[in-house]
């Protein structure tokens, strides 16, 4: 039977202090990304910072996870959804004071009130107009998209932009940090498996070879892989190990995937990858059979395009 790595749920006492510095550097993140949607009125270029902000969470979330040590992956979900929530709630309270000295701008220049007196007006302004209502005020009045004054949008159309925001940075940057925590991690060690290595790719030119590898009950039967027939696939098993560095004698965690090579209806070319194997446990001993049996395709694969070569050059001349 295959054994498949298991986060062991636990973390560093050093966790929170991690989690602390991230929420902190996405604070920042929130005062830029709110300060460039300003001065940048065209969506489609909001859309893009909104994908960047994504990234910038996962970075940050990946870090605190990996510096944490949090094996744990509905704990590592839950510190990108604070990280989010950090993200947006700060983007609309720097939105909102920004709001609030505008008008205290506005006031004083229109009454001739003295600038020694702004933090006082500001005071009483905030007092007047709740975050609460600021963003009832955002609502209604919406956004024009367009040019020339454009068409407004306002209403639950907001909401539904604020949705949508909500879900591109969740699934570019929170789903990233739930995977950050179900990495592999030496126990022992205390360690991450970070060194990644594709070992091997085998063309995989029938159902039958591909039901061989996801058929298999036991590492052994796994690490069997026969020499392939053709290389002209459009799909591929790639094998991956993940190790400690100058760790060989450790345990490692193969994963493999089915790389499956297209063209789309625009010429393009895609290319689609679903994990078949995840984190299946290896013995260094295993590890050097494998590194072995994939020595031996690469050569019969060497061997079968020099033979092809040479067949070419022999019907050329």
């Amino acid at each position: 039977m295959i054994e498949y790595y298991k986060p062991s749920g636990r973390f560093s006492p050093l966790s929170p202090v991690c989690v602390l510095v991230a929420a902190i550097a996405m604070l920042g993140v929130a005062f830029v990304y709110q300060w460039l949607i300003r001065f940048i009125p065209l969506i489609y270029l909001n859309f893009l910072l909104t994908c960047g902000v994504g990234i910038l969470l996962a970075v940050a979330g990946g870090m605190a996870i990996r510096m944490g040590h949090i094996r744990n992956v509905p704990l590592a979900f839950l510190v990108g959804f604070v990280l989010l929530l950090v993200t947006l709630g700060g983007k609309y309270w720097f939105q909102y004071r920004h709001m609030v000295s505008e008008v205290a701008v506005a006031v004083m220049e229109e009454n001739g009130v003295p600038s020694e007196k702004q933090q006082e007006l500001v005071a009483a302004l905030t007092e007047k107009l709740t975050f609460t209502e600021h963003i009832k005020l955002r609502v209604e009045e919406g956004w024009t998209i367009g040019r020339g004054g454009g068409a407004p949008v306002g209403g639950p159309m907001v909401y539904i932009v604020w949705l949508l925001e909500a879900a591109i940075i969740f699934f570019t940057g929170v789903m990233t940090c739930g995977n950050a925590g179900g990495a592999p991690y030496n126990e022992r060690l205390g360690k991450w498996a970070d060194e990644e290595e594709v070992v091997m790719t085998l063309p995989i030119e029938s159902e039958e070879k591909l039901a061989q590898i996801t058929g298999v009950t036991d590492i052994s039967s796994l690490l069997e892989i026969p020499v392939p027939s053709t290389l002209d696939s459009d799909r591929n098993a790639v094998y991956k190990t993940h190790s400690i560095e100058g760790k060989e004698v450790e345990d490692a965690y193969l994963s493999v995937d089915l790389v499956t090579h297209s063209v789309n209806n625009k010429g393009e070319e895609q290319e689609d990858v679903l994990p078949l194997i995840k984190y299946a446990v290896i013995s260094s001993e295993q590890r050097a059979e494998l590194l072995e049996r994939a020595k031996l395709i690469q050569e019969a694969v060497a061997a079968h395009q020099e033979a092809n070569q040479e067949t070419t050059e022999s019907e050329g001349e």
